[in-house]
Parts: C-alpha cells; sequence; structure tokens
C-alpha cells in the first residue's frame, strides 16, 4: 500500500500492486466505500483537505495544555475508528494543528464525519474520543478549540492479598456510576456513550511496585485491574460493590458509564471521591484463588492428550494447547462459574463446560464427546431454496458474553450441515440483509443428529422474525440412529 499525504490534500492509502494490470475496484477494509486496485502505472487524483486547529486548554482556568496527544479518531466513509492513523501534540501553549482529513458531503451527520480524541498523557484530565469536527464551508481552516476539566488523580496499589507482593504491569480502568451527577461535567460521560472496558484499551498501568494513578472524577465509581501474567480469580471485590449485586452483566451499563464486566476484572473496587479533593488514596489487592487438576477422557473413559481449549485460567477466552492427558485449572473461585471448552481435533471429540468448583476439591473430569449434527433447509414461502444464506451461531457458555462458532452457508439447495460442540445452548441466526432467527434456544447436552427440516423464511419480513417451521425436529441418536420425539420444552423449533 501507498500512502499519500500533502498540505491541502487528503491523507490517503493507495492499493497497488506490483504487475502490470488495468485497474480493479473491490471492497475497502475497514471502509464502507469500494477501493480502486491499481496496477504498476496509474494515475491518482487526490481529494482536497483543510486542517483543523485549534487550543486544548483548562475549562476553568484557561491554561493551555502542553504535550498533549491529539489524534484523529474516526474518518468520514470508514466503517471503524481510525485512532492513530493521523496524529500531532499540542506545543506549549496548547496549540495543535491535524492536516489531511476528507471534507464531508453538505448534510452529513456529525457522527459519520471527522472526530478527534485528545488523551492527556499524565496530566489528570479524562481523555475522550468523540470530539466531532465541523464541516466548515470546505475552503477555510477549521477551529475546533478543545476545553477539559481537571478530575481528581487516584491512585493506589495493587497486591496479592495473601503475600502482599506488588502486582506490575496491571491495567487500570475507571468508570463512574451513571447516577453520578458530576458525570456530565465531563465530555467522556456527558454524551452518555458507553465502551466495553477490560480490552487493553487503557493508559494506566501498575508500575513495578502495584503502584498506580488514573483521573476520575468525583462521587461514586468503580475502579478495575486486569492482569495479563499471572493467575488469579476474576472479580474479587464485586461482591461489595452495588453494580454487581445480583446484577445479570448485561444490566451492568445500566449502572455504570461503561461495562466495567467483573469477569474481565481481576480487581475491582468502590470509590467515593469528595467534591472538593485534588487526590485521592486507595489500596487494591488480587486472590490467587484456587486450583485443580482437570483431565481429559473419551466416551469411553480413556484418557486423551492433544488437547486444546479454553478455560484454564481466569483469562479463559485464550486458546491453549494441552501435550498430556490433564492440565491445571487456577485462579478459581469457589461455587463460581469457570466456563471452559476444550476439543480434540484427531479424536473428532469436543465440549463445552461449567465448572463450578468445591471446597476441598482436587480434580475434575472432562468426558469429551463428538459434536452434535444439526441439519435442515432453509426456504422461501413458495418453497425455493434460500442458497448462499450465512448461518451465524450464538451461545452464552460464558455467562457474561456472547460468543459465536465459526460460520457456514446454505448450500445451493439451501440445505445445511453443521457440527455443533455438545454442553451449551444456541441461538441460530441467518441474514438476507436483516437478521433472521432460524432457532430461539437449542439445548444441546449430548451428541444427537438434530434434523430441523425445512425452515421457511420471509425476506421480506421484518427483522428478528422467526423462521417457520414445517414439522418438530427428528432428533436421532448418532451411535444407534434411533428417533426420538422432540418434546415441548425442547425449544428447538420457533
Amino acid at each position: 500500500m501507498l500512502r499519500v499525504k500533502g498540505k491541502g490534500i487528503t491523507n490517503t492509502t493507495i492499493h497497488v500492486l506490483a504487475r502490470d494490470m488495468k485497474t480493479v475496484y473491490g471492497h475497502q477494509p475497514r471502509s464502507s466505500s469500494r477501493a480502486a486496485y491499481y496496477g504498476r502505472t496509474f494515475d491518482f487524483i487526490t481529494q482536497p483537505s483543510v486542517p483543523v486547529y485549534g487550543v486544548v486548554r483548562d475549562i476553568e482556568t484557561k491554561s493551555p495544555l502542553a504535550d498533549i496527544p491529539v489524534t484523529v479518531y474516526t474518518i468520514y466513509g470508514m466503517n471503524v475508528t481510525q485512532k492513530g492513523y493521523i496524529a500531532t501534540k499540542t506545543d506549549k501553549k496548547g496549540r495543535y494543528r491535524i492536516e489531511g482529513l476528507p471534507i464531508p458531503p453538505a448534510g452529513t451527520h456529525k457522527d459519520k464525519g471527522n472526530s478527534i480524541a485528545v488523551r492527556p498523557g499524565k496530566l489528570p484530565y479524562i481523555e475522550h474520543d468523540w470530539f466531532h469536527v465541523p464541516r466548515g464551508d470546505g475552503m477555510i481552516p477549521i477551529e475546533l478549540n478543545i476545553e477539559l476539566r481537571r478530575a481528581v488523580l487516584a491512585k493506589g496499589r495493587l497486591t496479592n492479598k495473601a503475600t502482599g507482593a506488588p502486582i506490575a504491569l496491571a491495567e487500570i480502568y475507571y468508570a463512574p456510576y451513571t447516577k453520578n451527577e458530576n458525570c456530565e461535567k465531563y465530555h467522556r460521560y456527558a454524551d452518555g456513550s458507553m465502551r466495553l472496558m477490560g480490552n487493553s484499551d487503557t493508559r494506566y498501568h501498575s508500575d513495578e511496585d502495584g503502584y498506580f494513578a488514573i483521573p476520575v472524577i468525583p462521587g461514586r465509581g468503580v475502579i478495575g485491574a486486569t492482569i495479563k501474567a499471572g493467575e488469579f480469580i476474576t472479580g474479587f471485590g464485586a461482591e461489595k460493590i452495588e453494580a454487581y449485586q445480583g446484577k445479570d452483566p448485561r444490566e451492568l451499563p445500566l449502572m455504570l458509564s461503561d461495562s466495567l464486566i467483573s469477569s474481565l476484572s481481576h480487581s475491582l473496587k468502590e470509590i467515593d471521591v469528595p467534591v472538593d479533593s485534588s487526590e485521592f488514596d486507595l489500596s487494591m489487592y488480587v486472590d490467587d484463588g484456587e486450583s485443580l487438576t482437570v483431565n481429559f477422557v473419551d466416551p469411553e473413559g480413556a484418557p486423551v492428550k492433544g488437547v486444546e481449549g479454553t478455560g484454564l485460567s481466569s483469562t479463559h477466552h485464550k486458546w491453549k494447547s494441552i501435550k498430556d492427558d490433564h492440565a491445571l485449572a487456577t485462579g478459581l473461585t469457589i461455587g463460581a462459574i469457570r466456563p471452559m471448552h476444550f476439543s480434540n481435533k484427531a479424536e473428532k471429540l469436543t465440549r463445552f463446560i461449567h465448572l463450578i468448583p468445591e471446597k476441598g476439591q482436587t480434580h475434575f473430569t472432562v468426558k469429551l464427546l463428538p459434536p452434535s449434527r444439526l441439519t435442515g433447509r432453509l426456504v422461501d414461502p413458495e418453497g425455493r431454496p434460500l442458497a448462499n444464506a450465512p448461518l451465524e451461531t450464538r451461545h452464552q457458555n460464558d455467562p457474561s458474553s456472547i460468543a459465536s462458532l465459526p460460520q457456514t452457508q446454505t448450500d445451493k439447495e439451501g440445505r445445511f450441515d453443521y457440527l455443533l460442540p455438545t454442553g451449551t445452548t444456541y441461538k441460530i441466526l441467518t441474514q438476507k440483509n436483516k437478521y433472521f432467527i432460524m432457532v430461539n434456544e437449542l439445548k444441546n447436552p449430548e451428541p444427537k443428529h438434530i434434523d430441523l427440516g425445512d425452515l421457511i423464511l420471509d425476506p421480506e419480513a421484518e427483522r428478528w422474525s422467526k423462521a417457520k417451521a414445517k414439522r418438530k425436529p427428528v432428533i436421532t441418536d448418532l451411535v444407534s440412529d434411533t428417533v426420538e420425539d422432540a418434546t415441548a420444552d425442547s425449544n428447538t423449533q420457533d
């Protein structure tokens, strides 16, 4: 790829192939538009751009904020954020200048246009990613001054509860309660936007001695810490925080300004910062939790080696290869669910598991099973097959999040034949310009052949409409091929 930039033109990436060819057009990654793919020799017409400039300063004192990173966050015409694609820093007088942004067409909604992000380094100000850039008149440079309200610097130390050892390189996050009346005074929270926290999108970390500092706002909020190295329980401290008391994880954004999910955090602490504070001190801890040995066996009970899977550590979303017929699960909490998923490709065995450790338990045996087979046909109201329709299979083996299996699609006859690991419940969707529900709740406790028959889908129906089944599912044992009737509560058809 080539990048073209210069005064008065849009900062652009060009796709070039090092061979003689005519220009072709195709899908552009990370964009809603089609892209040109050029050969060795080509002509390219640049698009005009006008600079964005301004001053970053304190909203109360009007003092300029120097050496503040200012970066592009979204760019008109691009589907996803472009943080860092164009970046600069403020000078000693707080001034910045961004060159190369495209000029959106007149009438473009601000959410579809350009925006810049301000992340104030080590200064006690809350970062914000969505300062919308006005379109201007397309000729005159655009002035965008940014005023930030000084926050409170929360200073703390993260240590091991049992040993007192410091925890280094932990990612530190913060989210105030939505009912915190001070939220409306800070750009980051005033617009009501929410984001998922715990995905390494932070600039705050604990140092080698476990100390950290992060800007927070006055009033109630929650600080979370995530550790990538080490085996600790997740959600430690959540039992003392109102936002997590008896709440389904999907309801958390109703109480916190961001989704600070307990299963992604190894330490959590609620704070209530006085209004007139400039600093706030706190201590946070992690807990090693419990460990036990997980043994892997086949349907006959024989040991199985060469298993791959997730759930052995508190960062349970990470896939791990296991050479032996057993492995150590760490960071467990007595009575709490640890979602797991294991497979052995050579033996074609797999399974989803909910491990709930008990006090004094030292081992746990996972019996791997063949996957269930799901078949059927997707047709329109006239009985014509719906070919090449993508099938998305969602599950919630982890109660705190929704995951999907790799997609498949119907063949030219509208048929699908799909393997489903046992041990969880699935929701199966398809798309024809919009989502439709094929099966709302498919329980899959043991290996079966589940034939859904013909599912009638009206492509003109409303979004999230349910497919209609011509008959009840036929459930067949994979070994004996004995046919079972679907019970009324099987939930295998809508």
